[in-house]
């Protein structure tokens, strides 16, 4: 809730003179729009100016939350005699249309008397920080989403997405996975799709990562909020004492590891560098050892050469306690490349990605079938059929009749290892068709 007030002082009396109390905004499911009682709190009391009538302005929105017109509550008759007032037409304070990426046209908006706070996407629009040549304010031509700072005139954000690393397919620039018909930016961080529902709410499908949570009452029509999924992090200190800190599978534990095995191979070459180091290896461990190579080392500045065969056979160093040398799952190299592979190809121009993946080459493969792809965050099967000719009815096609689901997953052992244990367990249903895609170049096949 936005309250806005505005207090008078008295300089020759150094008392407050009065408060303004300008502006408030409403709210049902969402924001609906703006009280403007412009009152002194001192001389009124707020609850006879609510039914002044004009002092409210509802939002006119799309799909986008894109703030197209605002509108008061003043009825305005209109009679074709002068005598019947035959309708009344709405009081519309301002109108405006926007570019793709959210700038607005110019010559194609209008204000009864001042622009209205919000605009693109339902944003706040910082009028006064942009100004044209002469001076003038720029509507809508800045707005802050939270994390980062969005200029709709170029369709960019100011600094660089700080996801770069997880998308490198887009410019770390892009606003809206570069798809602003169909998404919409939350916070600055990635872009997701919009739609209305049946009752008007404009929901937003779940981002991975967004991480805001909001407490609301749950709607009367019983819609499950969606789940927010937070991303695992956690700190970690090496044997050194630097601390790590940040997502577990792609950054804190190899990095831990690296350290770890840095440090058996300095302790390997103390045992295998001479006498002392080795000795003293098995007489105190790894902190000796090291002592024991400064020895060597003096030994062998007076001339002393290691006789041979003092050591036959290699002294095995024990792993230390933490053994982090091979990670598993996601912090495995190969299994992290496997996994980011999946994400980039399972998204793209059909379903809130960008360019052509899995969902492109399977609507070209069964050009006369319709699908449904699941977006990103969604749970479930990625593929529906909705209509159109069966995939299963195509000539020397290998999809079995009958099958109306789809699911990517990778022409590997794990693939199908994964696949089966999505059926058995119930996540997708029986009739359901295992799509598989090369795991180097990621094409259907």
């Amino acid at each position: 809730m936005n309250y806005n007030f505005f207090i008078g002082v008295d300089v020759s009396k150094k008392t407050l003179d009065f408060t303004n109390w300008r502006e408030q905004d409403l709210y049902g499911s969402s924001r609906l729009g703006m009280w403007s009682p412009n009152i002194n709190l001192a001389n009124n009391n707020a609850s006879t100016v609510w039914d002044t009538i004009g002092h409210k302005q509802y939002e006119l929105t799309n799909h986008l939350g894109n703030v197209l017109a605002t509108i008061t509550d003043k009825r305005i008759p209109h009679s074709s005699d002068g005598t019947t007032v035959d309708y009344y037409n709405p009081e519309t304070t301002t109108a405006q249309d926007y570019y793709a990426f959210g700038f607005q046209v110019p010559k194609r908006g209008y204000t009864l008397d001042k622009p209205y706070r919000y605009g693109f996407n339902g944003k706040e629009n910082d009028n006064d920080v942009k100004v044209d040549f002469d001076g003038n304010e720029i509507p809508g031509a800045q707005q802050d989403y939270g994390m980062r700072i969005y200029d709709p005139r170029v369709g960019r954000f100011l600094s660089v997405d700080p996801l770069t690393p997880k998308y490198p397919e887009l410019t770390p620039y892009q606003f809206a996975s570069d798809n602003p018909i169909e998404n919409i930016d939350l916070d600055g961080l990635e872009g997701v799709p919009a739609k209305r529902q049946p009752n008007g709410d404009l929901s937003m499908a779940q981002s991975s990562t967004y991480r805001k949570t909001v407490v609301a009452p749950r709607p009367k029509i019983g819609v499950a909020p969606a789940k927010i999924v937070m991303e695992q992090t956690i700190a970690m200190a090496d044997r050194t004492g630097r601390g790590w800190i940040g997502p577990a599978k792609s950054y804190v534990l190899p990095n831990v590891a690296a350290v770890e095995q840095a440090h058996r191979d300095e302790v390997s070459d103390n045992v295998r560098g001479g006498v002392l180091g080795a000795s003293l290896y098995l007489a105190g461990g790894d902190k000796w050892s090291y002592v024991g190579a400064v020895g060597d080392g003096v030994a062998m500045s007076f001339g002393g050469v290691q006789a041979p065969g003092v050591f036959p056979r290699p002294v095995e160093v024990p792993e230390p306690e933490l053994t982090l040398t091979k990670p598993k799952g996601a912090a495995n190299p190969n299994a992290r490349a496997a996994i980011d592979l999946g994400n980039r190809v399972h998204y793209d121009q059909l379903n809130g990605g960008a360019g052509v993946g899995l969902p492109t080459e399977l609507s070209l493969k069964y050009p006369n079938t319709t699908f449904r792809f699941s977006s990103r965050g969604a749970s479930g099967v990625d593929v529906t059929y909705t209509g159109g000719i069966h995939p299963s009815d195509y000539p020397g096609s290998t999809w079995i009749p009958g099958n109306n689901f789809g699911d990517f997953k990778p022409a590997t052992p794990g693939g199908t290892r994964s696949f089966n244990n999505d059926i058995n367990s119930g996540k997708f249903p029986k009739n359901t068709q295992k799509l598989n895609y090369d795991p180097i170049t990621g094409k259907l096949q």
